[in-house]
């Protein structure tokens, strides 16, 4: 978990444009296609692309305050809080979120089911219609109602769902267990379309696609004024050009694109607030200024050409360095060691609002400008020690520093590792102890097998679990851990549950010691029949326990006078298989409502349910006609007797 925060960390330091982060870390944890998480009044949740690649909506009720895909290091403002992306692996995307002491909590997602598309931006041309692929995948044991519905098509453009084997519009569908399905987005986009989003919902899940026209140019509302052209500056400062971009039209937008720059220069776009930007979004007569700006390093040439793109207009600009380039960073190099003198894995060294990780020899290196700096340095389970260090143009630096060990600060026990389970749910108590002096915000993370949910609770019978909690100096609190299994085979299983801080990690190994639990279920598709005289009825039957289920036989409590015989006498099933059997019902040809039970039996339990069999009365032509029929077949045989 801590591995986590410093992959972010070394990007931050990757990013001298991000601005230093307001407020504490609240949220240092995982998210993946199950859940997601409530910041104050934002929900913050995952979602993958056809090809798996991660994106994230952040939206604060029913308004989506910002989407994209999910970049390694990307900072999202939002509210009075900051979200750092980072590490994507194994399904789970890596998040870090700063800003005011606010209680986040993990949402449970209302859809089950899961989707993918290609989000963010498409590009297209007008007066064409996309076909926007959809998939949509139903990992449980039931059979699913999917609702489609476009929530905001821009006018003019029309839009509607349809799947490959049927081109009209859908408007609902019905998933069956464990099945998915490739549905489309169908998009007709006008000759006058400009840039605009649609935005869909199946069920309770919102997606939002971007739709661009990069080849339509804005000449006759936007116009690009580059006041001057050529430059020459100090080989200490850099070169910077403003370009003015206004809208004498709609609501538009300008895109930038270095084409061709000198080797080793950087070269980049820059707004008004010294972000970098590749994009200008401009309100209706709206100008702004954007900054082409150019930087030359200790090493390339002095002079040289940039070559831009503005809204499909290419220009060109020319820059002079004068005088000696020579290096302006310093070099210091850093090796952190623990009081045996072996290296330390992965330190956390901060110089100012400057921060890396060091790889696992324990080394860093940074460049920094002359000055004077205090650096702190920090790592797992070692105190945190702060230096105060001066550097000069004259010299690189080469530092060893050691950390001291640092004792465990919260003691975890349990009232028993060994835990049973014969039920979906089971509780078990365990203990913190904050051993420190000071206040301690602790999370819980557990690892195990997939089929485990499991939940943090003050008390057994409580129903909100606790996602951060806060220990005073010597506090000692008493909490349950709630474990639910699904669809799990009996047997024993290793459960990890870990206790973390923002210094350590306590962790404890749980035997999970899942019972046989016989559990049958009855699935019928009708409850309500209607015949004269004969009729078959399937019955699916579901092994829904953990555990192989053998010797199952079907029967049937039917009215006097009638009769039955099922299609398989004598089944098993292993631990979530459905099987189908028919069962045939011959009736006694009386008129009226009849209930039917329908039973499953084992030598352990007896499940059963029950159907409504309505007997009507034949048509009475039809049954004069059979009446009639059978009498002159009794008359023909009598006379073939005869004359035998």
């Amino acid at each position: 978990m801590k591995r986590g925060i410093l992959i972010f960390l070394i990007f931050l330091s990757a990013l001298p444009s991000l601005q230093a982060l307001q407020g504490e870390p609240i949220f240092n944890g995982h998210l993946t296609t199950y859940d997601a998480i409530g910041v104050g009044n934002f929900t913050i949740q995952l979602q993958l692309s056809l090809s798996g690649e991660p994106y994230l909506m952040v939206t604060n009720k029913t308004q989506i305050v910002w989407f994209g895909k999910a970049i390694f290091g990307k900072q999202i403002e939002f509210g009075n809080f900051t979200l750092i992306i980072g590490k994507w692996a194994n399904e789970r995307l890596h998040v870090l979120i700063y800003g005011p002491d606010t209680k986040v909590q993990k949402v449970q997602r209302a859809e089950k089911f899961r989707v993918r598309y290609q989000p963010l931006v498409v590009e297209a041309t007008p007066r064409t219609t996309l076909k926007l692929p959809i998939e949509i995948e139903n990992p449980t044991m039931d059979n699913l109602t999917l609702t489609f519905d476009l929530v905001d098509v821009p006018n003019t453009w029309k839009a509607h769902f349809e799947t490959s084997e049927r081109a009209y519009s859908l408007k609902q569908l019905l998933l069956g267990p464990e099945k998915n399905i490739r549905l489309y987005l169908i998009v007709d986009i006008p000759a006058n379309a400009r840039t605009d989003k649609v935005r869909f919902r199946i069920n309770s899940f919102v997606g939002e696609i971007k739709i661009e026209f990069p080849d339509k140019e804005h000449k006759e509302n936007t116009t690009i004024t580059i006041p001057y052209s050529q430059l020459r500056v100090s080989c200490d400062e850099r070169a910077e050009f403003p370009i003015i971009v206004e809208n004498y039209g709609e609501e538009t937008f300008a895109i930038f694109r270095v084409l061709e720059k000198p080797q080793n220069w950087n070269v980049d776009f820059y707004d008004s607030e010294n972000q970098k930007t590749r994009v200008l979004f401009l309100k209706p007569n709206e100008k702004k200024v954007v900054y082409l700006v150019a930087e030359k390093p200790y090493t390339g040439p002095n002079e040289g050409k940039i070559k831009v793109l503005i809204n499909g207009n290419r220009y060109q600009f020319n820059v002079s360095f004068l005088g000696e380039c020579r290096t302006q960073h310093i070099s210091v190099k850093i090796r952190v060691f623990n009081e045996d003198l072996v290296p330390i894995k992965y330190p956390i060294v901060k110089f100012g609002n400057l921060t890396k990780i060091g790889d696992s020899e324990g080394r860093v290196e940074f460049e920094l400008n002359p000055g004077t700096y205090t650096m702190t340095l920090a790592a797992k389970g070692y105190r945190n020690k702060t230096i105060n260090l001066s550097l000069s143009l004259a010299e690189n630096r080469e530092l060893d520093v050691i950390l001291e060990k640092e004792p465990s600060k919260v003691e975890l026990s349990f009232e028993t590792l060994d835990v049973e389970l014969n039920e979906e749910y089971t509780t078990v108590k365990f203990i913190l102890k904050n051993l420190g002096y000071e206040e301690r915000e602790i999370m819980f993370d557990l690892s195990g097998p997939e089929n485990i949910r499991w939940w943090v609770l003050k008390s057994p019978t409580s129903e909100k679990a606790l996602s951060i909690l806060k220990l005073g100096p010597n506090e000692i609190s008493v909490l349950y851990l709630k474990l639910k299994a699904k669809d799990m085979h009996s047997g024993t299983y290793n459960l990890t549950f870990r206790v973390l801080t923002t210094e350590n990690i306590t962790e404890k190994v749980l035997r999970l010691h899942v019972l046989e639990n016989p559990k049958i279920k009855i699935i019928l598709d009708s409850y309500y029949y209607e015949t004269q005289d004969k009729i078959t009825i399937p019955v699916k039957v579901r092994n829904a326990g953990n555990t192989k289920l053998e010797n199952l036989s079907l029967v049937a409590e039917v009215p006097e006078g009638w009769s039955y015989e099922v299609s398989q006498s004598n089944f098993a099933l292993e631990p979530g298989e459905t099987q189908e059997i028919e069962i045939k019902i011959k009736t006694d040809r009386r008129e009226g409502e009849y209930s039917v039970q329908v039973c499953v039996l084992n030598e352990v339990k007896e499940t059963c349910d029950f159907v409504i069999i309505r007997v009507t009365k034949p048509d009475s032509l039809i049954y004069a006609f059979s009446w009639i029929i059978s009498v002159i077949g009794v008359i023909l045989i009598g006379n073939l007797r005869k004359r035998q």
